[in-house]
């Protein structure tokens, strides 16, 4: 097969046939550090999904340009060039240099698709996540999962009782509201700052159903009731900035009252330095624990959570009763 050099300028890079195939053929989405494949990739023939993939892989990546991405990686682009099933390899000199992911958290960071960093405005933050679920889906994000299991195991754990307040922090378009309602429990509500996720999930569960849906940003929200269980799974290691981790803290306490329970789900120490294009924090159950004064550990875990492009992200469970509280031993 004769193999000519061939330009393709940013505005094609973000072609989703180029996208599509940059994944799943290239030596990045094969040979990327710290992931793991874990499932066929095939269904990404699904529009939605492409941008949250795009996402993992770059995040994934930290040292790699635009231009080492497209023209060092396009093996198979076949329709988006009109040439047979395959294209000529794309010269690494016909793209004009982009800008560089950058791999210091305290870098401003730069990816296709990307969001700004946690510094950003909080009015802007309701767009970054918005434009994530209107990009990718609620079952396209790289947090989506078929069944909140761990969730579940470990409310039980804790004997929640059904008719309990429970709030979600940062639930969005997550399935565990659904799978409490199922449950038999009365007193739900699920904050988000994105309200396209938020109706998402109110559409899919419907007017009655016994869920709050409150549209805020976590750190400028005060509750107006005290809640027996905060539950917050991917929420907490978005906060790499230690005055928001104090103002976080100081949320949650005054949320729960002298009582009440606590789940949360971060990275593992071992997990994803990014997600979405923003630096993390990650964990171990130690680390949360040091960071709970007041509260009892019933419960640690590890899990091991697939995301829909198929990457293996370790997360670190951990759930807390208020000292004084009691759960099943």
């Amino acid at each position: 097969m004769v193999r000519q050099n061939i330009a393709i300028d940013n505005e094609r890079a973000r072609n989703r046939s180029v996208a599509l195939s940059l994944f799943q053929r290239s030596d990045v989405n094969e040979n990327r550090p710290r992931c793991r494949r874990a499932v066929s990739v095939r269904w990404l023939q699904t529009d939605q999904a492409l941008s949250s993939v795009i996402q993992e892989h770059l995040d994934a990546e930290t040292s790699l340009t635009r231009n080492h991405m497209v023209c060092g990686s396009i093996r198979c682009v076949g329709v988006a060039h009109g040439v047979n099933d395959r294209a000529p390899m794309a010269h690494p000199q016909t793209l004009p240099e982009g800008p560089r992911f950058l791999s210091n958290p305290s870098s401003a960071v730069q990816t296709l698709n990307a969001m700004p960093s946690p510094s950003a405005h909080a009015n802007e933050r309701p767009h970054q996540w918005d434009r994530r679920y209107s990009g990718a889906g609620a079952t396209g994000v790289s947090w989506y999962q078929p069944e909140p299991a761990m969730s579940l195991a470990l409310i039980d754990r804790l004997r929640v009782p059904k008719g309990a307040p429970v709030l979600d922090v940062g639930g969005g378009a997550s399935l565990l509201v659904d799978r409490l309602v199922a449950r038999g429990y009365t007193d739900l509500a699920v904050l988000d700052v994105s309200s396209t996720a938020l109706e998402i999930a109110r559409r899919r569960l419907g007017d009655t159903a016994p869920v709050r849906w409150l549209h805020e940003d976590l750190l400028s929200w005060q509750s107006e009731r005290r809640y027996a269980l905060w539950h917050d799974r991917a929420v907490f290691h978005f906060l790499t900035d230690a005055a928001e981790r104090a103002k976080y803290l100081t949320i949650m306490r005054q949320t729960l009252g002298d009582s009440g329970a606590l789940i949360i789900a971060t990275f593992a120490s071992d997990g994803p330095e990014r997600c979405s294009g923003l630096p993390v924090a990650r964990y171990d159950a130690v680390d949360l624990e040091r960071l709970l004064d007041g509260f009892t550990v019933v419960e640690s875990s590890r899990e091991e959570h697939v995301t829909p492009g198929g990457t293996v992200q370790p997360f670190t469970w951990i759930a807390a009763t208020r000292d004084g509280a009691q759960a099943s031993s």
